[in-house]
């Protein structure tokens, strides 16, 4: 990936419409390669409908990689949204990050779940 986006750069003036079309094709397979799934199969694997899926997408709740007018999403967060984590609401009703200082709460457990997944994942 590194090294498309280094001969992206490199050649951003002087790139025509065949030579895009063939960095875009590598670049797609470089992110089948690396993990990554539609997004349909991200939200079936999740449980959820596809279009719940591009919502949380469109509003940061999941993270995904947009090539041309199709969204990726890596392997490593839908797997870290199935997995368990112990937390409870509190009073209020809210779902509070158990993630040592961050204040983050938020409405539903799964928007937890996506913060979790994105903001503390290597934690």
């Amino acid at each position: 990936m590194r090294r498309t986006s280094k001969i992206l750069q490199r050649h951003e003036g002087a790139l025509q419409g065949s030579e895009i079309a063939r960095l875009v094709e590598r670049l797609v397979a470089r992110l089948m390669i690396a993990g990554t799934l539609s997004l349909p199969d991200a939200a079936h694997k999740l449980g959820i409908n596809r279009v719940t899926a591009w919502k949380w997408v469109q509003r940061g709740q999941l993270s995904a990689v947009r090539i041309g007018h199709r969204y990726r999403v890596p392997q490593h967060i839908v797997e870290a949204l199935l997995r368990p984590v112990d937390v409870a609401a509190d009073r209020g009703g809210e779902w509070r990050c158990p993630a040592p200082g961050c204040q983050a709460a938020y409405a539903t457990a799964a928007a937890l779940a996506a913060h979790l997944a994105t903001a503390h994942l290597g934690e």
